[in-house]
Formats: C-alpha cells, sequence, structure tokens
C-alpha cells in the first residue's frame, strides 16, 4: 500500500513503519504523483444542444 508524501525530493521515501511513500507534486492545473503519473485538468466545454459539430479546441485531441 502506498501513502503519499509531499516533499522536494523525487526519490521515493520510507516512513518509519517500512512503507514506501511517492512525492507529489500540486501545480495550477496538475498534480504529479511519483515519476512516473500525473493528471492535468482543463477547463470543461460549453457547447450548444443545437445539433451542430463544433471543432475540438486546441490540446483537447484532433
Amino acid at each position: 500500500m502506498f501513502h503519499l508524501y509531499a516533499s522536494g525530493d523525487a526519490k521515493w521515501q520510507i516512513n518509519p513503519q517500512g512503507q514506501h511513500m511517492l512525492d507529489v507534486q500540486v501545480s495550477k492545473d496538475s498534480v504529479k504523483i511519483g515519476r512516473f503519473f500525473s493528471v492535468s485538468f482543463q477547463q470543461k466545454l460549453r457547447i450548444p444542444d443545437d445539433g451542430r459539430t463544433y471543432p475540438l479546441p486546441p490540446g483537447l485531441g484532433s
């Protein structure tokens, strides 16, 4: 079981019980956990329900 540990160090941390802990970095629009996992957040889209097709904004696919 992993417990998250926020620090400026990118290395694994070991707590007194011997469990591994991951580094957590939080920024304005993302959360990074450890070296290999991150989640980014984007503003929601408001699209009218009028039956027309609208293009995706840049950064949301093609």
